[in-house]
């Protein structure tokens, strides 16, 4: 059946589709963080190029996919919801868990993901970041003593110095993609029987990348990176 659409309707629809992916993307790329205020109709229709009835819908799709919420009153607008990014890292992990994804697949995207990372840490880290990394190091080394007995809380220890490297490189992307993969219950699974002398060798792994990440010695932090999540990756073989 042919469509009744008329040519204006059709570019109508394209255009406000378009705006919607554009203040989309300015939100998972960080330019708009969670919590902030996106300008006034007036001001993205002109930043745009397009009619404010073009944003207006544009806003009205991004509403309806959780991104932003419109509040009323003198201080009103279009606010970028804080739960987006928890809600999209929560697609993202439910995607790897469901989607068949093999072993081999899941540790292929895990060493690109934290390879890349380190060296993105590595040149950024301040004092303050490195204060914090080591304190998660820290964690991990308090919980060797304790063995076989401590290994839940090793391997959540473990996951959280990842965790703070990702954070450091300073794209909440990275950070989401990696809590989603280190939410992988059959991936991790295996971890759970690592020896005491294994875990030995993964805090020394940390330490070594922790340490590279200490001296803007990038590369040298992804090679360490890379070899650290291999040898984790064998477990699963």
């Amino acid at each position: 059946m042919q469509s009744m659409n008329t040519p204006y309707e059709n570019s109508h629809v394209y255009r406000f589709q378009e705006v919607a992916d554009k203040i989309e993307t300015l939100i998972t790329d960080g330019s708009i963080l969670p919590g902030e205020r996106l300008p006034a109709e007036r001001k993205l229709a002109i930043r745009l190029q397009v009619s404010r009835s073009s944003v207006r819908e544009a806003l009205r799709i991004l509403v309806q996919k959780g991104f932003i919420e419109i509040r009323r009153g003198v201080t009103g607008g279009a606010f970028v919801k804080t739960t987006s990014f928890k809600r999209h890292s929560e697609s993202l992990e439910s995607l790897l868990q469901f989607n068949r994804l093999s072993l081999d697949q899941i540790a292929e995207f895990r060493n690109q993901i934290e390879s890349g990372v380190t060296i993105l840490a590595a040149a950024k880290a301040n004092s303050d970041d490195l204060r914090m990394l080591n304190s998660r190091l820290e964690r991990v080394r308090s919980l060797l003593a304790r063995g076989r007995a401590g290994i839940d809380q090793f391997i959540e220890a473990d996951k959280a110095v990842h965790l703070c490297i990702a954070n450091i490189a300073g794209n909440p992307l990275f950070a989401q993609a990696l809590k989603a993969t280190m939410g992988l219950k059959r991936y991790f699974f295996r971890f759970h029987d690592l020896a005491p002398s294994l875990m030995e060798k993964n805090f020394q792994d940390l330490s070594a990348i922790v340490r590279a990440v200490e001296n803007r010695q990038p590369q040298a932090a992804a090679r360490i990176t890379r070899e650290h999540i291999s040898r984790f990756n064998e477990l699963n073989a």
